[in-house]
């Protein structure tokens, strides 16, 4: 029977230890009671200004992946076209 108790505790306890300092020092922090630093209303929400820059690359990347296949296509040479040149040297 000792020998199944020595060990259980060597492994329990310091589970027990942790546990009580979480305990404490969440216990603490609800005494501290901090007192938020904002005193008066906010102009905008967080992260307001990261949204609008974010939607902002993302309009510019829509733009721009919609316009490639017109590029493609204006860049594309049109094989009836360059068919019926004649070239200079050949």
């Amino acid at each position: 029977m000792v020998s199944i108790l020595v060990p259980s505790t060597l492994f329990v306890a310091p589970m027990g230890i942790v546990l009580a300092i979480l305990y404490g020092h969440r216990s603490w922090i609800r005494l501290k009671k901090k007192r938020t630093p904002l005193t008066t209303n906010l102009m905008r929400s967080p992260g307001e200004s990261l949204r609008t820059r974010i939607d902002d690359l993302t309009q510019d990347a829509t733009f721009y992946m919609s316009m490639m296949p017109a590029i493609l296509l204006f860049f594309c040479p049109n094989p009836t076209f360059s068919a019926s040149l004649k070239r200079p040297f050949g």
